[in-house]
């Protein structure tokens, strides 16, 4: 009886267990189904989202890429990355890019230098050539292989004539005109020729030579036009080449004396006005001339010597200084006071050396 029950309820356990066992393989089966069910609600979504997110990316890069198509790209031959726009680039692909600039830059560079350098002698090659031309198709001087004083007097007018077209130097013209004067039978031209001679020496300053270049024009030809321009220009280089007070006053006298000729003949009312001025110039220059003079024999004691000149300066100045008695009267106190030098008393002396 016992081991019936026994063997029953071994019987019951392994039934029981066999269909637990079932359950629970059903039961993770149903687990599993719901968990793969799951997993799969989850993931389709997702793809979804992903798929978006995809589609905005790939219209953000063709929003970028119609962005920068206007940006500028490296155009350059040599370039490794040319055309590519600088914003697709790395750091390593813009260094490259700018290697690639730098040596573009530099090579441009070398060509604007050459470039330039081939402009400026081609313009001195044909500056060069144009002065040569002009050179070349330019009327030479006649004779101007031979010295003048070689040529003859119709030879020496068609030099003057080349020189009224074309500028020489002041040496040349001098020697010119002096070898036309002298050799000339054209009276006419003569004139002509001493008065630009004379001009001449004036423009380099030979005052002496033009002053009697001037005159001599005047004492030639004192009918002629041009004699009371020559004359004036005789007396102004004379008073030029007059000296200070306290020298030789030889050609102040001789100024004074063209001065007067010149204002017998002139008629141009501004050269008067102006010999005037320079006449009055020659007389005070004279005055003070004597004055120096009379101060030298003052101080040496020769008082005779010193009355002699102020007695020339009362008789030759009367009228041409102004205030000439006042003038003398004091040269006249100063001649007394070193005649007869007072000496100081006593008491001056004390109250000078106290002061």
């Amino acid at each position: 009886m016992n081991n019936q029950n026994y063997l029953l309820y071994f019987t019951f356990i392994s039934i029981f267990c066999t269909s637990s066992s079932d359950l629970i393989a059903a039961s993770s089966s149903h687990k599993t189904t719901l968990s793969e069910s799951t997993t799969t609600q989850k993931t389709k979504p997702q793809k979804k989202v992903k798929s978006q997110q995809s589609t905005e990316n790939d219209s953000q890069k063709d929003f970028n890429s119609d962005t920068l198509s206007t940006e500028p790209t490296i155009d350059v031959s040599q370039c490794p990355h040319a055309n590519i726009p600088l914003k697709d680039l790395n750091s390593q692909e813009l260094a490259e890019v700018l290697a690639c600039t730098q040596e573009q830059v530099e090579n441009i560079e070398k060509q604007i230098e050459q470039t330039q350098e081939q402009e400026k002698n081609d313009s001195f090659l044909k500056k060069k050539t144009g002065l040569i031309n002009r050179l070349v198709d330019a009327p030479r001087c006649p004779y101007a292989t031979t010295p003048l004083k070689k040529l003859k007097a119709h030879q020496l007018e068609e030099v003057y004539a080349y020189t009224q077209t074309h500028k020489m130097d002041s040496p040349f013209m001098i020697e010119l005109f002096e070898r036309l004067i002298a050799l000339s039978d054209n009276h006419a031209s003569v004139k002509q020729y001493k008065l630009q001679l004379a001009d001449t020496h004036h423009q380099v300053h030979h005052i002496e030579k033009a002053a009697a270049c001037y005159e001599d024009f005047a004492v030639m030809y004192p009918g002629s036009e041009e004699a009371e321009y020559a004359l004036y220009k005789a007396l102004a280089c004379m008073f030029e080449l007059s000296l200070d007070a306290d020298r030789d006053q030889t050609n102040t006298k001789k100024t004074i004396t063209l001065v007067k000729e010149f204002l017998k003949r002139a008629k141009n009312q501004n050269l008067m006005q102006e010999a005037q001025e320079i006449l009055q110039k020659c007389y005070d220059r004279l005055y003070e001339h004597e004055v120096y003079v009379f101060n030298f024999y003052t101080k040496k004691g020769n008082f005779t010597a010193a009355q002699m000149r102020l007695d020339y300066i009362t008789k030759t100045f009367t009228e041409t200084i102004a205030q000439l008695d006042e003038k003398i009267a004091n040269l006249t106190i100063q001649l007394e006071s070193a005649k007869n030098p007072i000496k100081p008393s006593r008491k001056y002396i004390v109250k000078k050396l106290i002061s």
